[in-house]
């Protein structure tokens, strides 16, 4: 399943933790908030059909604001004294505060996340949804989550079990194939198992009478 690993994501007060262990996900967010801490198994996570979210953040730039009105403030402050350096720090202050009004209709604040649904959701999740801030790290963390899953799938499902029926199985080690958890030869060779242990059974017993 691989060695226990921690990586972390930080975006406009936002922090995200990823504890990945043997069998389970720790994961925890950390922003305005508050912060909440959850353990979900890799199985699950669902990694087929990950979806995209855009969240503004609101807080980050009204905690930005606070600059250019701290430089209009200071302005007026030493408006009676230096008069040069009062009109700078205006303009300055209006400066950044256009910047950050155009930063905020541009959507330059919004953080993209992957989400990804988990069922059953795990208690103390509040959401049924992991996510994934899309930076430079995202691909890193997104590809251990489905390595570490298709591990816990393969262990979990990956032996043949030959009091089931034949067909149920081959059907198992179909979809197992078809999301990479064996490979095209492992599921031949289950397969072709199978089908020799569903002939014999189902061969029929010959019985000898002795006179």
């Amino acid at each position: 399943m691989g060695e226990d690993k921690t990586l972390t994501q930080r975006r406009f007060g936002t922090r995200l933790t990823y504890r990945f262990a043997a069998n389970q996900l720790t994961y925890k967010v950390q922003d305005y908030s508050g912060e909440r801490e959850f353990s979900v198994p890799y199985e699950s996570i669902n990694v087929l059909t990950p979806a995209s979210l855009v969240v503004n953040k609101v807080q980050f730039y009204r905690m930005l604001l606070i600059v250019p009105l701290v430089i209009v403030g200071a302005s007026f402050a030493v408006q009676g004294t230096d008069r040069t350096t009062s009109q700078y720090l205006n303009l300055i202050g209006l400066i950044l505060f256009v910047a950050l009004f155009g930063g905020r209709y541009l959507r330059l604040f919004a953080v993209k996340f992957t989400t990804l649904q988990m069922k059953p959701t795990p208690p103390g999740a509040g959401t049924s949804s992991l996510l994934i801030i899309k930076d430079k790290s995202h691909a890193a963390i997104f590809d251990e989550i489905k390595a570490r899953w298709r591990a816990r799938l393969r262990q979990l499902h990956g032996t043949i079990n030959f009091t089931n029926d034949t067909n149920a199985e081959i059907a198992k080690f179909t979809w197992l194939k078809d999301r990479a958890v064996i490979t095209d030869e492992e599921y031949r060779e289950a397969v072709e198992k199978l089908r020799k242990f569903g002939a014999q059974a189902a061969a029929p017993t010959t019985e000898r009478t002795l006179n």
